[in-house]
């Protein structure tokens, strides 16, 4: 019989991956996708755990310390858009930031959202990382160090998912 720590260590090995990989990328997937993947972590922790299917899913990943999969695409959007401000690169192309002429009242490293003119466009990722990046508190835009960024935005999401105020994008 494996044990629990067991269970999870090949969890976070084997099937976490697979969740995360891309997941910035991804992250404005329909709702459908959504739920699907969401009810495969949800049947591993109830796996891992050895419950039944009357316990609540959020309950278990409270227990194991997990978020569910739309907060990790959120974390791991935030860190994709946090080194595209701090590191140059040609991907920084697709974001434009604020013209600094026009100093508007807490527009500083905020991004331009341009108008999206269909669905397809709201569900890019230069759309969506760039609306997760203006969303974030401003203190967090001027973050120097990775770690520190990492545990900042993992608070940050932590603390909305306890108000029930991030949804699944």
């Amino acid at each position: 019989m494996i044990s629990q720590n067991t269970a999870i260590e090949i969890y976070k090995a084997l099937i976490e991956p697979h969740f995360d990989y891309c997941s910035p990328v991804w992250y404005g997937i329909s709702s459908n996708l959504t739920n699907k993947l969401q009810k495969l972590q949800n049947h591993t922790t109830r796996i891992i755990s050895k419950s039944d299917f009357k316990t609540r899913s959020a309950t278990l990943r409270q227990l194991l310390e997990w978020d569910n999969l739309s907060t990790r695409r959120s974390k791991h959007l935030g860190v994709a858009m946090w080194q595209f401000a701090f590191f140059p690169s040609y991907l920084k192309d697709l974001f434009v930031t604020t013209d600094p002429k026009y100093e508007l009242r807490n527009q500083e490293n905020k991004l331009v959202l341009p108008k999206p003119r269909t669905n397809f466009h709201k569900n890019s990722f230069s759309y969506n990382g760039s609306r997760l990046w203006n969303s974030l508190p401003r203190e967090m835009h001027t973050t120097v160090f990775l770690n520190k960024f990492k545990n900042d935005i993992s608070r940050y999401f932590t603390l909305l998912d306890s108000h029930g105020k991030h949804g699944n994008h």
